[in-house]
């Protein structure tokens, strides 16, 4: 069981969009510099638990949602569908009602042509 470094360092980005910060000022909340905090996002990197908790506090998130769905066996081996379900229903929550509409036709033809 290993954190996954992709999916945390993502969640950290999205976090940090969220609250419209930049890297630098992510950095510079967590007393870190610029480029680790870039490569924590990349998943080139990844925190001690030590860090972690401080990039939790920056981001005003709890420790737990940084981690959530970020260790490979809940991910891959449990259940593998459930990256491509939450990154679908991210993607189709920022859509218009126009393009969900035509996502959910696209699923509906993707299935009939699949069964």
């Amino acid at each position: 069981m290993e954190i996954n470094n992709i999916y945390l360092g993502k969640r950290i980005r999205e976090q940090r969009k969220n609250l419209s910060l930049t890297i630098e000022e992510l950095a510079e909340k967590c007393n870190k510099s610029e480029s680790f905090i870039g490569n924590i996002e990349r998943g080139d990197d990844i925190p001690s638990l030590a860090t972690l908790l401080i990039i939790a506090n920056a981001l005003s998130v709890n420790f737990d949602y940084l981690l959530q769905d970020t260790l490979d066996f809940s991910i891959n081996k449990i259940n593998p569908n459930h990256y491509y379900h939450r990154e679908i229903s991210n993607e189709v929550e920022n859509m218009t009602l126009d393009q969900q509409k035509a996502i959910y036709e696209i699923i509906k033809s993707v299935k009939k042509y699949h069964t």
